[in-house]
């Protein structure tokens, strides 16, 4: 019986060595009397619902949450996230992490834009101003038509990609151009208007050609259905980058928190702490646009240390415990 609670002993002062205890908490993503979801919604900070202006930073991050459940139904509420200075429903929003570039996203619907002679189409939103630009690594711009050049342009760039006719392989994927095509956008885009070059012919009355800008990962998990299913719909998803623009008010805002070093606890664990930490920085200069220029490319971006979790744009303690080696 002594040998048996020796062993279990042992046992247990060997998981104690190797194991990271963790608190188990739920970390706080909105500030304090604001609502942290819109339906099923995750909305954190600099993100906010309502009337209430200290539950977001700016004007731009302002989300509305409106009931979209029919008032002559007795069916149950159905909430609907909505960036209310750029009227686009809200998806998804994530605050980033450290291997994120350009901070966080936020994942929108966007319109399909439509080429037809009796079907009009809502224009893609213009992000001038904002916070938010179209992601270069995370969308594909997209068009699914007959033979014809297709094109996405904005101020200073013009891309374009051409699809092959083929009937007979309707489902064919857009990666190798049949009946629709793909390609990449310039980085930093903002605003954008997509185009078909029928070269004299006359628009297809069915809305056969259409084009969309669209989340790429979630294009290719939906592609078992082909791009054609997109007709259907009205919107895709769009993934935006946002960012905290490095201005006068977020410097007051966010000084106090800003540092150099990009671990400043390592080797040093008596001397932690789990206040979160805030970088200034300037965006990547390569094939950087005329637009671009013009703009502040200076971004506050915020972390919280490694071992605690939370959202690090409350500015507050982040929660977690840390590495305890007992042996």
């Amino acid at each position: 019986m002594p040998s048996q609670a020796l062993h279990m002993m042992i046992l247990y002062l060997f998981i104690l060595s190797i194991n990271i205890c963790t608190a188990q908490v739920v970390p706080r993503m909105a500030k304090y009397d604001c609502e942290e979801y819109c339906g099923d919604v995750l909305i954190p900070y600099p993100f906010g619902i309502g009337s209430n202006k200290d539950c977001y930073l700016d004007n731009w991050f302002e989300i509305e949450c409106s009931n979209q459940s029919s008032k002559t139904t007795s069916s149950a509420p159905h909430y609907k996230p909505v960036l209310k200075q750029a009227k686009l429903e809200v998806l998804n929003i994530s605050i980033g992490d450290p291997l994120q570039a350009f901070g966080g996203t936020l994942q929108v619907n966007s319109p399909v834009t439509f080429f037809c002679n009796e079907t009009g189409s809502s224009p893609m939103a213009n992000l001038t101003g904002s916070p938010f630009v179209y992601s270069q690594d995370k969308n594909r711009f997209t068009a699914v038509s007959c033979g014809f050049f297709a094109g996405m342009e904005s101020a200073e760039f013009v891309v374009a990609c051409k699809s092959v006719c083929d009937h007979k392989n309707y489902n064919a994927s857009c990666d190798i151009g049949i009946n629709c095509c793909q390609t990449t956008i310039p980085p930093y885009l903002r605003m954008m208007s997509a185009s078909i070059l029928y070269q004299g012919e006359t628009r297809n009355a069915d809305c056969d050609d259409y084009a969309f800008l669209v989340d790429k990962d979630w294009f290719e998990s939906e592609r078992s259905s082909s791009a054609h299913a997109v007709k259907s719909r009205s919107h895709v998803p769009v993934l935006l980058e946002w960012n905290i623009i490095n201005s006068t008010s977020s410097l007051a805002l966010f000084e106090g928190y800003v540092t150099n070093d990009s671990k400043p606890y390592k080797n040093n664990y008596y001397n932690y702490s789990a206040e979160p930490r805030c970088y200034i920085y300037t965006l990547d200069s390569k094939n950087r646009s005329a637009i671009a220029h013009q703009q502040s490319l200076r971004r506050v971006y915020c972390e919280c240390p490694e071992g605690s979790v939370g959202n690090p744009y409350l500015l507050e303690t982040c929660q977690g415990t840390y590495v305890i080696n007992y042996i």
